[in-house]
């Protein structure tokens, strides 16, 4: 290994970029499937002939290529490395600085995106072709106005109906704003690396059992039928529930149909 390459690593784990574009092509294509509505993966849960292209991509090991759940894992887990590294690494970690430009390094692309998602939303007719309770209908925004953009952009109170993935931003920023706290858990864990696992473990099976997290990997929707992400699609919603076309809340706070969504990302 030459000098160059040494430099690299120690500055960048390039390894793990192979890693990220792999996990984010297998979001992109679990997200797409969300517009057939027999992909068992949608919000709401699609039902797959068995033997038809949708059961094959989801009850098999062909089931990799759109694991979007498990990829915003991934990415969940990379994001907190990569941000976590420097801050057990190197002495007098400059905090005043880290702050503003990590806000701003989060929030410049989710402006530009949610601009984006808003022009899309404008340019084509928000009518869906497929019945309430399925993701493209509830994913719809017929009544669209300034305010969604307003509240897509705002990743602490907002909602994501007009850009679904933007949920994941909001962990990614509630992570980056409480990084001192998961700093310091991360150099204790470091001596008492054996208590640290252990708590972990104790901890996920706690909001296992008590169904907590920012989304259940599986609830009952109002039409009884078990819907993944904690998503709560209904093709007959209740008297006073939240109405088809206007999204479902996925995580504190959001409207998404993206997957834990995932996709959970993306």
């Amino acid at each position: 290994m030459d000098q160059k390459t040494r430099t690299n690593s120690s500055a960048r784990l390039t390894a793990l970029d192979g890693l990220r574009g792999l996990a984010a092509v297998v979001v992109v294509f679990h997200h797409a499937l969300y517009t057939n509505p027999e992909f068992p993966g949608a919000p709401g849960g699609g039902h797959a002939p068995a033997g038809s292209f949708m059961w094959w991509i989801s009850y098999t090991p062909l089931k990799l290529a759109s694991a979007g759940v498990e990829s915003v894992i991934v990415f969940f887990v990379l994001s907190g490395l990569v941000v976590t590294l420097p801050v057990v690494r190197r002495r007098g970690f400059d905090w005043v600085a880290y702050f503003p430009r990590r806000v701003v390094r989060l929030m410049v692309p989710v402006a530009a995106s949610v601009v984006l998602a808003a022009a899309w939303v404008a340019a084509i007719p928000q009518v869906s072709t497929q019945p309430s309770g399925t993701w493209l209908s509830n994913s719809s925004t017929p009544n669209f106005s300034w305010e969604y953009i307003v509240k897509a952009i705002d990743l602490l109170g907002g909602d994501g109906q007009i850009n679904n993935p933007l949920w994941s931003l909001r962990w990614e920023l509630a992570f980056s704003l409480l990084l001192p706290v998961f700093a310091i858990a991360a150099l204790a864990v470091r001596k008492w690396w054996i208590g640290g696992l252990a708590l972990a473990c104790a901890l996920t099976w706690l909001g296992a059992h008590a169904g907590s997290g920012s989304c259940s990997t599986s609830r009952r929707s109002s039409s009884g039928r078990s819907s993944p992400c904690g998503s709560t699609w209904s093709a007959t919603p209740p008297h006073g529930s939240t109405p088809a076309g206007s999204g479902t809340r996925c995580g504190p706070g959001s409207r998404s149909a993206a997957p834990c969504c995932s996709s959970r990302r993306g």
